[in-house]
């Protein structure tokens, strides 16, 4: 009975060396690929840095640095939208990483998601109130939403306008109908009973 304990002992500690092993091999074949993506980015091959970044991400899905890093690459590439699926991802495991919010607020505003980029944006400032590159991109966001509100403003003037010239227009052509038709009628319908009378 002993000597099957220890048996079952010894498998245990293998199996528990083998996993151990195998994810410190993980570890350092992500860590590779990360860095590999990185070394592509700088290098201007966008498209090779995403493909390494996407292997580490599925080596190391839990590491938030890995999707923001990619969301970062996509966004380069002008691929907004996937920016945005990264920087939320990145921002589900690590909702303190101010420079995600950032980004995420830069590509909001570049796919025309303008009140979710200003709430990046505050968000940003709220923690880093001297960040002068989010103050300047909410000021562009801030005077995109005034232009949209006043040509919304004056959209709905110039219809506001028409419909009152409408308006008008039938008005005049009522009172040119009634003095036209109706009252040279009304004369002659006068007229006539006054002759049958």
């Amino acid at each position: 009975m002993q000597l099957g304990m220890v048996k079952a002992v010894l498998v245990l500690f293998a199996m528990l060396a083998i996993a151990i092993e195998s994810r410190s091999q993980g570890v350092e074949r992500y860590r590779d690929h990360h860095i590999r993506g990185r070394q592509l980015l700088e290098e201007g091959n966008i498209e090779g840095a995403i493909q390494q970044f996407s292997i580490a991400i599925e080596i190391m899905p839990y590491y938030s640095g890995l999707y923001q890093d990619r969301g970062n690459a996509r966004m380069l590439k002008g691929d907004y939208e996937l920016a945005i699926e990264d920087f939320n991802r990145s921002l589900e495991k690590n909702p303190y990483k101010t420079n995600v919010y950032q980004l995420r607020g830069i590509a909001y505003f570049n796919t025309g998601q303008l009140e979710r980029a200003r709430l990046d944006f505050l968000k940003v400032l709220k923690d880093q109130p001297y960040n002068k590159y989010a103050q300047d991109y909410l000021s562009q966001v801030e005077e995109v939403l005034n232009q949209e509100r006043n040509a919304s403003n004056e959209q709905q003037m110039a219809e506001a306008r028409k419909i009152a010239m409408a308006r008008q227009k039938r008005a005049e052509e009522r009172e040119k109908m009634i003095w036209g038709v109706v009252v040279p009628m009304a004369v002659w319908t006068a007229i006539a009973w006054s002759w049958y009378q």
